[in-house]
C-alpha cells in the first residue's frame, strides 16, 4: 500500500510537469491607481511645469464679495507635464481674513472630468490678504499629491476651489499676459465648474470670454514637480518548494519604495490561505531582479494573486491559477488579457 501511494506522488509530479496551461485556465490582469507616496534621491523630485511672473489683479476662489451673494468663483489653470508622475503643486495665494474652508486643488485630464488626484490645505496654514503689503502677502504654498500617473505632452488642469460659504474666499495671482505660460491658459466657472471659460485680460476682473477666442489669455501663478516613472514585471518559477515570485524593473529609471502582496488561498478544504508582502525601501534599479518567497502546504488547485506598486510604478494585479502538491507549487504560463 506504501508503494502505491509512493508512486501516486511521483505520477502526479510528472503529470503538473506536462500537461499545460490550459487545465488551469488563463491569469486576469489589471489595474488600478496607486497611493503610496515616497520619494528617493535615486530619482528625485523636480520642478516641472511653472509660471512665476505676476501681472494684474489676483483673481478669486469662493464666495465672491458681490451683491451676487450666490456667486461663488472656481479657477482652473492647464499644463502640460514632461514628468509622468505628479507628486506636488504649488500656488501663489492668500486668504481672505474669514477664510473658514479648506483650499482645494484637484488634478484632472478634462475641465468637467474626474479628480486625477486632490490635495487641499486649511486656512490657517496660507497667510491673509493684506492690502498694505505691495504683494499683498501672497506666498507660494504647497499642495503634495498621491501620486498622479499623467501622458507627458498631453493637457491637465489644476482646478482650484473652496467651499461656497458666506466670507470664504481665496485670492490667486496671475499674470494677464499670454507669453507668460505658452503651453496652458487660465479658465474660470462660476456655477461650480459646470461650465468653464477663459480668462481675458483685456476687460476688468471678473470679465470672461468664450473658449473660442484666442487672444489676451492669462496664466495663474503655478508650480508642479514630479518624478519619473517605470515599470516592474512580475514573474515566477513554474515549479518548486514555495512559490518564487520574481519582480523586474524593466524600466529605465530606479523603482522606489515598492510594496508587493503574493497571495495563495484554496486547495483541499480551502485550508491553503497564505500571504507574504512587504516594502522595499532601496530602490530597485533597472534590469536588476527581486526575488520573493511565499511558503505553501497543502493539496489541490489554487488561486494565486500578486499585486506590486511603487512611488513610481502604476499597481498592477495578477491572478490565476496553480496546484500545491504538500510543499511544492506548480505554476502555468499565464497570460495578460
Amino acid at each position: 500500500m506504501r508503494k502505491i501511494f509512493v508512486f501516486v506522488i511521483l505520477g502526479a509530479f510528472i503529470l503538473l510537469n506536462t500537461i499545460g496551461a490550459s487545465v488551469f485556465g488563463n491569469s486576469v490582469y489589471g489595474q488600478v491607481e496607486s497611493n503610496l507616496s515616497g520619494l528617493s534621491t535615486d530619482n528625485p523630485e523636480a520642478l516641472d511645469q511653472y509660471q512665476n511672473e505676476t501681472q494684474g489683479l489676483p483673481l478669486i476662489i469662493g464666495r465672491y464679495p458681490s451683491e451676487d451673494v450666490n456667486t461663488s468663483a472656481l479657477m482652473a489653470q492647464s499644463f502640460v507635464p514632461t514628468k509622468e508622475v505628479l507628486t506636488k503643486v504649488e500656488l501663489y495665494i492668500c486668504k481672505n481674513f474669514s477664510a473658514s474652508e479648506p483650499f482645494v486643488v484637484d488634478i484632472r485630464k478634462d475641465l468637467n472630468g474626474d479628480n486625477l488626484a486632490t490635495s487641499s490645505v486649511l486656512p490657517e496654514n496660507i497667510n491673509s490678504l493684506n492690502v498694505s503689503d505691495s504683494e499683498l502677502n501672497l506666498s507660494w504654498v504647497s499642495f503634495n499629491v498621491q501620486e498622479a500617473f499623467l501622458d507627458v505632452g498631453e493637457t491637465y488642469y489644476l482646478v482650484a476651489h473652496t467651499e461656497n460659504t458666506t466670507d470664504n474666499w481665496y485670492i490667486w495671482a496671475q499674470n494677464n499676459d499670454s507669453n507668460s505660460y505658452l503651453a496652458g491658459e487660465a479658465y474660470i466657472s462660476y456655477d461650480e465648474g459646470s461650465t468653464w471659460t477663459n480668462h481675458s485680460k483685456s476687460k476688468p476682473r471678473p470679465h470672461v470670454r468664450s473658449l473660442s477666442d484666442d487672444n489676451n489669455k492669462s496664466d495663474m501663478c503655478f508650480k508642479t514637480y514630479g518624478i519619473d516613472a517605470t515599470q516592474i514585471s512580475i514573474e515566477f518559477q513554474r515549479f518548486g518548494k514555495n512559490l518564487t515570485t520574481i519582480f523586474n524593473n524593466t524600466g529605465s529609471v530606479n523603482a522606489t519604495s515598492i510594496f508587493f502582496e503574493v497571495k495563495v488561498t484554496g486547495g483541499l478544504l480551502g485550508l491553503i490561505n497564505e500571504t507574504t508582502d512587504g516594502l522595499f525601501i532601496v530602490p530597485l534599479v533597472p534590469n536588476v531582479e527581486l526575488e520573493v518567497q511565499t511558503p505553501v502546504f497543502g493539496l489541490g488547485p489554487v488561486d494565486i494573486q500578486v499585486t506590486v506598486y511603487a512611488s513610481n510604478v502604476e499597481l498592477s494585479t495578477v491572478k490565476f491559477e496553480g496546484f500545491v502538491l504538500f510543499r511544492y507549487i506548480y505554476v502555468p504560463e499565464y497570460i495578460f488579457l
